[in-house]
């Protein structure tokens, strides 16, 4: 991932030189893009104001939008040839032509994070958004990934199979399975930040942690703790739907994996049952 953030500012000088003119590139995406989307999102009636009635000015602001995820649709294009390129150098150039928009900087970390076989975490770790207006970003990648997708537009298989936002999430999952404490912080903030469909998801993913991974639940309780109330209900969730045997499955391990003197597994012990 080192290699292809290095070679952006190489992509950035090549892109300066190149002739320009003609047909867009596909990869590139011109600022403010993502502003005027979401300013269009605010007020599709905004048109209105402007003497127009409002369902003329509802059906401009559609039209308007739809020129704007054409844009996005012609990059995630080109993002897709880029990756199915296999090259870090194409990747790298792809991304340098948006590197200013937040869907498209949103786009290039996780195509370039699962090109580069998952090595800079760090980096990956740290585009997850602290602040609700930041997670609605993310939430918007799925929305106009899907626009892409249903004019038949290419789009990289990173997004796949729900979207580039469950994407998102699955991999800082596989991340939280394997214990990475930056990535548990990570994944319980953005857990606090989801609504609606994406709030679901994540707590099903919480839920696999439980009955799949109860050793890493115990190792970095330490961590989790704060979020002891999640973590509460999750599990209730789970004994509500886990068979008898997957009960006792998971309960046993828990109680084995603890020692006797270990406080914070007293502490989760007292979320399942006795016996």
């Amino acid at each position: 991932m080192r290699k292809v953030v290095v070679l952006i500012g190489v992509a950035a000088i090549l892109a300066a030189a190149a002739p320009q003119g003609g047909e867009p590139a596909r990869c590139s995406i011109h600022k403010g893009l993502y502003e005027e989307r979401q300013a269009l999102a605010s007020d599709p009636g905004g048109a209105a104001a402007n003497g127009e009635s409002a369902a003329s000015g509802g059906a401009t602001a559609t039209a308007q939008r739809a020129s704007l995820d054409r844009e996005y649709a012609r990059f995630f294009q080109g993002l897709s040839e880029a990756a199915d390129s296999g090259s870090p150098t194409a990747i790298a150039a792809c991304c340098a032509e948006a590197a200013e928009d937040r869907v498209g900087a949103l786009a290039c970390h996780l195509v370039a994070y699962l090109a580069s076989g998952r090595t800079d975490n760090a980096t990956f770790l740290s585009v997850f958004p602290s602040a609700r207006k930041d997670a609605a970003t993310l939430w918007d990648l799925d929305a106009i990934a899907a626009s892409a997708a249903s004019s038949h537009s290419p789009v990289p298989k990173a997004f796949q199979p729900k979207g580039p936002g469950y994407r998102y999430i699955d991999e800082l999952f596989l991340l939280v399975l394997d214990g990475n404490e930056d990535a548990i912080v990570k994944y319980f903030g953005l857990a606090d930040l989801a609504s609606g469909e994406y709030a679901r998801y994540m707590e099903e993913k919480l839920e696999l942690l439980v009955r799949e991974a109860p050793a890493t639940l115990l190792t970095n309780w330490f961590v989790i703790r704060k979020h002891k109330a999640r973590i509460k209900t999750v599990i209730q969730t789970f004994l509500a739907s886990a068979t008898p045997a997957e009960t006792q499955r998971v309960t046993q391990a828990v109680r084995t994996l603890c020692g006797k003197d270990d406080p914070d597994c007293q502490e989760i012990l007292h979320l399942f049952p006795k016996k």
